[in-house]
């Protein structure tokens, strides 16, 4: 390490550290083995009494992983998978994006303690901080809930879940969940490890959606009633690839390199396009994910050098204040009443009309409950604005309840339509723009107030200069 990170040696963050093993094992100094590539790491020389009392844990995992005493041998050494850097995205409260109920923490759980390397010691203020504050929401959380007693939806999964594992077990010819496991290794370790390119995370993609189609027809061999570990196996076995999809997915589409993410054919850090997070949905079972990208949040200064690691990057070209304007626009109000009202006969289109404008109040006061203002920790105005896609269905409503908008305004919620939105979000960049102008002008006041103070007091200085120099002739 020192020859590559002279300063910070094997102390640089674990994204350098890893690049650099792999850099110096591509420069065919790697030690070859039955079980793949390696480099030494040597301890010996902190002596017997260091190593087992100071790296007690270091000796016992050499001892009983890999059979090497650390006091007396080499460590064969190279870069894994350590930690997910992703999760289920949740707010500050720890309550998941549109999941109503649903609290993660940890490293299941995308909750903004790290970026794109997780940095030493920040798992544990995860779980400990992080344990205490959501905690407590979600303690805050139950004491409002109420315990709905339907196990419809419950049993419909279990039955779902029974026919696949029935399906599992007799099948007569499929798949071996062993070695789909290993094939989705290999394609990890070949094209989306620590270098990554265009080429090699297109094979991936492509690879690893052939394996999500084979998971649908897997043959578990052992038949051992009770506890199935391969069983259990071919149970995870479709979401492990599923996850390993969109990690490639994911890292194709991201055109730069940022912390743990490295492409060679996009060796920068792109702030200008690129300073998002990137969020996954799986909609359809049998379909593709579906990307999107949010801001990282506030920002208080531009995003600098590390450090350490190479200093490759393409700073923003917009200013932190325009960059931390947002705006939030919801789309997702349920229409499925209003396309049943349109489909109904004449006796049945007043009870569908009820539940169509019960729909949209039942959203205003969840976007309201949320505080969706604050979910991205942007600076944007105290208001969401709430889009429905068709203009007739926001018509019926307000006919059917015309008090439903102003009802809506009171929430901090805007409703907007196709013919309403480009106009509204107009009007609050006029607003933004006039914020800044009127900032603009304040500071412009302030500063020709100091120039005049400074100016002033050289005036009186040169008066009284003045005085003198009459005084002493």
């Amino acid at each position: 390490m020192p020859d590559y990170e002279p300063d910070k040696q094997e102390l640089a963050s674990r994204d350098v550290v890893s690049r650099r093993m792999k850099e110096h094992m591509l420069k065919g100094k790697g030690v070859q083995s039955p079980y793949g590539e390696h480099l030494w790491m040597d301890l010996r020389h902190l002596g017997k009494e260091h190593l087992t009392t100071k790296l007690r844990e270091v000796v016992d995992i050499c001892m009983y992983f890999i059979g090497v005493n650390p006091i007396t041998e080499l460590i064969p050494v190279r870069p894994t998978q350590h930690y997910s850097m992703g999760g289920i995205r949740v707010n500050k409260d720890g309550h998941a994006y549109n999941l109503e109920g649903l609290f993660a923490l940890g490293e299941v759980a995308c909750w903004d303690m790290h970026g794109f390397n997780r940095l030493g010691g920040n798992s544990l203020a995860e779980t400990v901080v992080g344990g205490m504050v959501v905690g407590k929401k979600v303690a805050e959380y139950t004491k409002k809930a109420t315990l709905i007693a339907d196990k419809t939806l419950a049993e419909q999964f279990a039955k779902k879940e029974q026919d696949k594992m029935a399906k599992m077990l007799n099948n007569a010819n499929g798949e071996n969940v062993y070695k789909l496991r290993d094939e989705i290794s290999a394609i990890l370790i070949k094209d989306v490890h620590i270098f990554r390119t265009e080429e090699g995370l297109t094979r991936a993609t492509e690879g690893l959606l052939d394996i999500i189609k084979r998971t649908k027809n897997i043959k578990v061999h052992s038949k051992a009633p009770g506890m199935n570990p391969e069983l259990s196996s071919a149970l995870r076995i479709e979401g492990m690839a599923k996850q390993a999809y969109i990690i490639a997915k994911g890292a194709l589409d991201r055109t730069e390199s940022r912390g743990a993410h490295s492409r060679e054919d996009y060796p920068k850090r792109d702030d200008d396009k690129w300073l998002n997070r990137t969020l996954a949905r799986w909609p359809e079972p049998d379909g593709e994910p579906v990307f999107t990208y949010e801001p990282v949040g506030l920002l208080d200064l531009p995003p600098g050098y590390r450090g350490y690691g190479d200093d490759l990057r393409v700073d923003m070209k917009i200013s932190i204040e325009k960059y931390n304007k947002k705006m939030i626009i919801d789309s997702k109000v349920s229409l499925t009443d209003y396309e049943r009202l349109v489909n109904a006969e004449d006796e049945e289109k007043d009870s569908f009309l009820k539940a169509h404008v019960n729909s949209i109040r039942k959203h205003v006061d969840q976007l309201s409950d949320k505080n969706y203002q604050d979910l991205y920790d942007i600076e944007s105005p105290d208001f969401v604005l709430m889009f429905i896609p068709i203009e007739p269905a926001f018509a019926v409503a307000v006919t059917e309840d015309n008090s439903i908008y102003n009802k809506a305004f009171e929430k901090n919620i805007v409703i907007v339509t196709p013919s309403t939105l480009l106009a509204t979000l107009r009007t609050i960049d006029s607003m933004w723009n006039n914020e800044k102008q009127q900032r603009n002008a304040i500071e412009i006041a302030r500063q020709a107030g100091a120039l005049y103070d400074k100016f002033e007091g050289l005036v009186n200085d040169l008066t009284g200069v003045g005085k003198k120099i009459d005084a002493a002739n």
